[in-house]
């Protein structure tokens, strides 16, 4: 059903506002001015007793960053949007981080989708390692892409669509720095022959009435900078960063799916 509301001369269709009757897996319900806000860490169900007009931040698991030169972790992929949401019961599934990189023969793991109904947010790419005969594995493709590592052949990994972007590129001699991770709003940096190219940029959000950053590219690093990845965090959806010479990559962060519901 739709209401109609005078503007002007004319009558302006206002849309149905969803109505939540309950849910399960324990989400975080908060308020902020006249609307309710549903955050879920982990999996659960929305159940819509009545179809309407939400808004949806759905973040995917991000990607784990690659080992030795390497490059970092892209981020979950995110998708941000007003929606309408049918009658009925919406599965959460939130997606795991990917694991960062234990040896120089993996690249970072990509991180898992996170699912919200029909919506889904895509799980970021695992950043580029240097293999032991100086070729890479890695990087991969996800809801942003993972970073090449240095001397490694190529661009970093791709995003997909407007949930994110690409990964950098890794820097072919001295250093050899390995590329940032894409993020939700720019592309991972490339690396040089001095540094590790940075991750892309998040995603700022305010659906909970607080601003917080989600979906940050994970950063990439050189041969010989005795760097150990730095993880992603929980619950971010932000790519974890290359590890230099040994220690494993940084694990990626899990993701998020936060439902905002006017009153």
């Amino acid at each position: 059903m739709t209401f109609s509301t005078l503007s002007g001369n004319r009558l302006a269709a206002t849309p149905q506002k969803a109505v939540v009757s309950s849910t399960t897996g324990s989400p975080t319900i908060t308020t902020d001015g006249t609307a309710t806000v549903y955050t879920f860490t982990g999996g659960g169900t929305l159940v819509v007793g009545t179809a309407g007009v939400v808004e949806i931040l759905t973040v995917g698991g991000a990607g784990g960053g690659g080992t030795y030169a390497a490059g970092g972790g892209g981020a979950g992929g995110i998708l941000a949007a007003t929606v309408t949401l049918p009658t009925g019961t919406h599965s959460i599934v939130i997606g795991a981080g990917g694991a960062g990189a234990s040896s120089r023969s993996v690249a970072g793991g990509n991180g898992g989708n996170t699912v919200c109904g029909p919506y889904i947010g895509v799980g970021g790419g695992g950043g580029a390692s240097l293999t032991t005969g100086s070729g890479n594995i890695g990087p991969r493709n996800g809801g942003s892409g993972g970073g090449q590592c240095g001397l490694g052949a190529g661009a970093g990994g791709s995003g997909t669509g407007a949930q994110g972007n690409a990964g950098g590129a890794g820097a072919a001699a001295s250093l050899f720095g390995g590329g940032g991770g894409g993020g939700a709003t720019s592309v991972g940096a490339d690396g040089t022959t001095s540094v590790g190219g940075a991750g892309g940029s998040g995603l700022t959000s305010t659906i909970t009435g607080s601003s917080v950053v989600y979906g940050a590219g994970g950063a990439g690093t050189t041969a010989y900078a005795g760097a150990t990845g730095a993880a992603g965090g929980a619950n971010t959806g932000n790519g974890g960063g290359g590890s230099s010479n040994g220690p494993a990559g940084g694990n990626g962060g899990s993701g998020i799916v936060i439902v905002r519901v006017a009153v």
